[in-house]
């Protein structure tokens, strides 16, 4: 069963914020607040980035699919992300190392003309059997 959640975000820093909110809503109602902390800096990365980088309206979309949590920000901008080079005691810039290392996949999908979605995936069947849903 497919259960979805979306929320427009405007391209403010306030929207991490309302992002995690909504996230820890959905993350309750899905009987999966074992992933509050993952989930929470997953999806500030997400927003963070598209506020800072396509500086459009955004759209947070969760989606619990049987054992797939699957966390995707569209925006207005067709640029796909691109990783920074790392110094080792910079400031900033590991948005892309955190989703690659926390998440179970991830990805881009552009969209030409109207932007691009980028997406993550968390394996949830290890929480779900652990929970009995």
């Amino acid at each position: 069963m497919l259960i979805e959640r979306r929320i427009h975000l405007p391209a403010l820093a306030s929207s991490a914020a309302e992002a995690r909110r909504a996230a820890r809503s959905a993350l309750t109602e899905w009987d999966l607040s074992a992933l509050y902390d993952t989930v929470s800096l997953l999806v500030t990365e997400l927003v963070s980035n598209g506020v800072r980088h396509a500086q459009t309206q955004l759209e947070l979309v969760l989606t619990l699919d049987g054992s797939c949590l699957r966390i995707a920000v569209h925006d207005g901008d067709p640029r796909p992300p691109v990783a920074r080079q790392r110094q080792e005691l910079t400031v900033g810039g590991w948005g892309l190392a955190l989703i690659d290392s926390l998440a179970t996949e991830w990805g881009t999908n552009i969209d030409d003309g109207f932007g691009k979605t980028v997406w993550l995936e968390i394996d949830t069947s290890d929480l779900q059997l652990a929970s009995g849903s």
